[in-house]
C-alpha cells in the first residue's frame, strides 16, 4: 500500500517538475482551458510509465524517443519558436537523465555500501532522490531562461536554492550508519517525501512573490508616468487657454489705445502700455517656435527657473515640420530633462553657479534635444543616490523610446555639469 501511494507520489511530482521547467523555459502560455493544458501533461506521464523498463539496446532508444516526443509535444502548449521547443524538450531529457545517473551514485557514497537494486526501499530512495536533484537541476538551469525574462534580485535568487542545498545536506545524516534498520525502513522515505514537498512549496511561494513584486513596480511606473503627463498636458493647455484668452482681449485693447491716442492722452497710454507688457510677459509663451510641447514646457520652465534665481538659458533653432517625434513622446522626453535639471539647480545653494542651458535644433538630418544643467558638487553620495533613483523612471522612460524612432539618448558628467543629448534622425531624408 505505501509503495503504491509512493507510485502515485511519483507520477504528481514528474508532472510538477515539468510543468516547473515549462515555466522557467517559455514566456506566455496558449490560451488553452486548463482541463486540456493538464490532460495532456497526464497522458505525457501515463505513456511514460506505461513504457517498459529494459537494457535492450534498441528498446531503450525507443523508450527515450517516445518520451522525447512527449516532451516535444506538451511544448505546443506555449508560445516559441520551433528550435527553442527542441533544445527545451533536449534539455529537459537530459537533465532527467543527469538526476538519475547521479541518484545512485551520490545515495551509495552517502550510505558508504553497495546498495542492493532487488531491495525495494533502495529503489524506492533511489527514485526520489532523483527527483530532489532534477528539481535542484530545473531551478538551476531556470536562471539561464529567466535571462530572457524581467530581472529578479541576487536575494530572490538565493532564496530559491536554500532549501534544495539544505535538503541536500540535511539528507545526509539520514545514511549514517549509527541508525538501526528499523528507522532505515520507512525514515528515509518520508524524510525524502517531506524535503520534495517542502522545496516545490517554497519555490512556488516565492515565485508569485516574485510575480507580485514585478506587477507592483510596474504599476507603480504606470502611474508615475501618467501623472507626469497629465501635470505636462495642463502645463500645455494652461499655456493654450492663456494665449486664448490674451488674443480674445486683443480687440479691446486696440479700442482703448485708439481712444487715448484720439484724445491725446498719452501719459496714461504709456502706462497702460507698460502694464499690458508686464501681463504680456507673465501670460504669454516666452519661447515661440510654432510647437505647442516645446514652447509650453520651455516656457514654463524659464518662468520656474527664474522665480528659484535660476540661469536659463535657451539656444532654440528648429522648424516644426522637421521634429520627427510625437507630441506625446516629445512631450516625455523634453518634460523630464527640463524637470530633472530644475530639480538638480534646486539643490545647489548660492552663489555657487545654477545654470539650465537649452539647446534645440533641427537641420536636413536630425532633431537635437541638449541639455545642460550645473551640480551641487557637495551633495553627499546617498543623496546623489537617492536623486539618481528619484529620476530613474524618467530616464529609463526615454530610453525606452528610443528604438520606435531610431535614436540615440545619452547622459554624462563633465566638469561640474549634468548633460543629456537626445538625437533622433529624420527618417524621411534617411537614403536606404
Amino acid at each position: 500500500m505505501l509503495y503504491t501511494g509512493i507510485n502515485c507520489f511519483m507520477f504528481l511530482l514528474d508532472i510538477i517538475i515539468l510543468l516547473l521547467f515549462f515555466n522557467n523555459a517559455f514566456t506566455k502560455r496558449k490560451p488553452v482551458p486548463f482541463f486540456f493544458f493538464l490532460a495532456g501533461f497526464i497522458a505525457k506521464e501515463t505513456v511514460s510509465y506505461l513504457l517498459p523498463e529494459t537494457n535492450n539496446g534498441i528498446t531503450s532508444y525507443m523508450v527515450i524517443l517516445c518520451t522525447f516526443v512527449g516532451t516535444f509535444l506538451l511544448t505546443f502548449y506555449y508560445h516559441s519558436t520551433f528550435r527553442h521547443r527542441l533544445f527545451a524538450a533536449f534539455t529537459y531529457m537530459l537533465l532527467a537523465a543527469v538526476a538519475e545517473w547521479l541518484a545512485a551514485p551520490l545515495l551509495s557514497l552517502l550510505t558508504k555500501s553497495k546498495l542492493d537494486y532487488n531491495d525495494d526501499n533502495t529503489v524506492t530512495l533511489i527514485l526520489l532522490f532523483s527527483v530532489l536533484i532534477l528539481f535542484f537541476l530545473v531551478i538551476l538551469t531556470g536562471l539561464f531562461f529567466q535571462q530572457k525574462k524581467p530581472g529578479f534580485s541576487l536575494k530572490y535568487s538565493c532564496m530559491v536554492f536554500v532549501m534544495p542545498v539544505f535538503s541536500i545536506f540535511i539528507s545526509i545524516p539520514l545514511f549514517s550508519p549509527y541508525i538501526t534498520e528499523y528507522e532505515l525502513t520507512h525514515t528515509r522515505i518520508l524524510a525524502f517525501l517531506g524535503l520534495i514537498i517542502a522545496n516545490i512549496s517554497n519555490y512556488y511561494l516565492l515565485n508569485y512573490m516574485w510575480k507580485f513584486q514585478i506587477l507592483q513596480n510596474e504599476q507603480q511606473m504606470l502611474k508615475q508616468q501618467i501623472d507626469f503627463q497629465t501635470q505636462k498636458y495642463q502645463q500645455i493647455s494652461s499655456t493654450y487657454r492663456s494665449t486664448g484668452s490674451m488674443l480674445h482681449d486683443v480687440k479691446k485693447h486696440f479700442f482703448y489705445i485708439a481712444d487715448c491716442i484720439e484724445h491725446k492722452q498719452f501719459d496714461t497710454l504709456t502706462d497702460y502700455l507698460r502694464t499690458a507688457s508686464l501681463r504680456l510677459d507673465a501670460s504669454y509663451n516666452r519661447i515661440n517656435t510654432g510647437n505647442l510641447v516645446i514652447d509650453a514646457l520651455v516656457s514654463n520652465h524659464l518662468l520656474m527657473a527664474e522665480q528659484f534665481g535660476i540661469a536659463f538659458e535657451t539656444d532654440i533653432q528648429v522648424v516644426n515640420s522637421k521634429i520627427p517625434i510625437q507630441d506625446y513622446d516629445l512631450c516625455i522626453i523634453l518634460g523630464n530633462l527640463l524637470d530633472n535639471s530644475l530639480h538638480e539647480c534646486q539643490q545647489i545653494i548660492p552663489p555657487k553657479p545654477r545654470v539650465i542651458k537649452v539647446h534645440l535644433y533641427t537641420n536636413s538630418l536630425e532633431f537635437i534635444i541638449h541639455i545642460t544643467n550645473t551640480l551641487n558638487e557637495d551633495c553627499c553620495q546617498e543623496d546623489r543616490k537617492a536623486s539618481s533613483l528619484y529620476h530613474g523612471y524618467g530616464l529609463q522612460n526615454i530610453k525606452q523610446l528610443m528604438p520606435a524612432y531610431s535614436g540615440n539618448f545619452t547622459y554624462f558628467q563633465e566638469n561640474g555639469t549634468f548633460q543629456a543629448i537626445v538625437i533622433l534622425p529624420d527618417k524621411t531624408n534617411v537614403s536606404i
